[in-house]
């Protein structure tokens, strides 16, 4: 039976049991998906780390979405419940792997902090006592480049 068909019943019992060779399949990672929650499946590496997955069609492509960690939720229906409000975002017409993907790529706070300092901060007149940028997130040394002469 290929890994990709491997369907069982999930139960909390048999997540905790569940090791990489007790799945059929010859990948570096085997995935076990769940008959009652279409989609939804346990992945196990051969660590025994295991992550909750959901398998979903969006167009013609076939993609696997993480969750989570198992230890990370507090019980298998709690995952469910997971995965069925991603299923009923791409009813909606939104694929939540690809918002999450865009949210990756918006600016961190200390790329914000950097863009601040280098458009704003640069622009003040320079203090003799101020050679370090006080910022509510943490002190930025002042580039050598942003003082004024």
């Amino acid at each position: 039976m290929p890994a990709a068909h491997c369907t069982k019943r999930l139960t909390k019992s048999l997540i905790q049991k569940l090791t990489f060779e007790d799945i059929p399949g010859n990948s570096t990672q085997r995935i076990v998906y769940d008959d009652k929650t279409p989609g939804l499946g346990v992945r196990v590496y051969p660590s025994g780390a295991k992550s909750y997955v959901l398998q979903y069609v969006r167009g013609r492509r076939k993609r696997l979405m993480v969750l989570g960690k198992v230890d990370a939720y507090p019980n298998l229906d709690s995952a469910r419940d997971d995965a069925l409000d991603q299923l009923e975002a791409l009813r909606k017409g939104r694929d939540p792997l690809e918002e999450r993907r865009a949210h990756r790529a918006s600016y961190t706070v200390a790329q914000l902090v950097d863009i601040y300092v280098a458009e704003h901060v640069s622009q003040k007149k320079d203090r003799a006592s101020s050679s370090i940028v006080n910022t509510s997130y943490g002190y930025y040394p002042r580039k050598q480049e942003w003082r004024r002469v």
